[in-house]
């Protein structure tokens, strides 16, 4: 299990098998896990946005999407899928954050976002740099005690 959860396909790893059937990583269909929380019967979630405020919408790409159709290759249709829907998705659900509220089964979930200010250190897919690992931390850290702090 644990090798699948580290699994991005054509980032890092190889997926994880169990009993015959291949895992990745959920964040390849699932970012912002806010269907999770609701499945599990939660009323309010409360989500730590790992991208700085000014980088929150992600890019809608049509046509032709090479890690798509990589994915597709090694993985198959329902991978593929998945992996082109999941930045409206994100979208949808960062819009609902902003609102404060999801609709989800007649049920009003409450939402809100704790994101880090637009000066926090930038921090991509694949950086290794400890140093800017440590400051987006920190930025992270005290984007959340000034939330926390907000609603006490």
């Amino acid at each position: 299990v644990l090798r699948a959860t580290i699994c991005l396909p054509l980032i890092a790893g190889r997926d994880g098998k169990i009993d015959g059937a291949r895992y990745i990583d959920g964040g390849v269909a699932q970012q912002i896990a806010i269907p999770s929380a609701i499945a599990a019967g939660a009323t309010h979630v409360v989500v730590l946005m790992t991208r700085p405020a000014d980088e929150m919408e992600r890019e809608v790409r049509d046509g032709f999407h090479l890690e798509a159709e990589v994915l597709n290759l090694f993985y198959g249709k329902k991978v593929h899928d998945v992996y082109r829907a999941r930045n409206p998705k994100v979208n949808a659900l960062i819009a609902a954050i902003d609102s404060g509220e999801i609709i989800s089964d007649g049920r009003s979930i409450k939402l809100d976002g704790i994101k880090r200010p637009s000066t926090s250190a930038k921090v991509e897919r694949l950086t290794i740099d400890g140093d800017t690992l440590e400051q987006a931390c920190r930025d992270s850290r005290a984007a959340a005690l000034a939330y926390v702090n907000q609603i006490a």
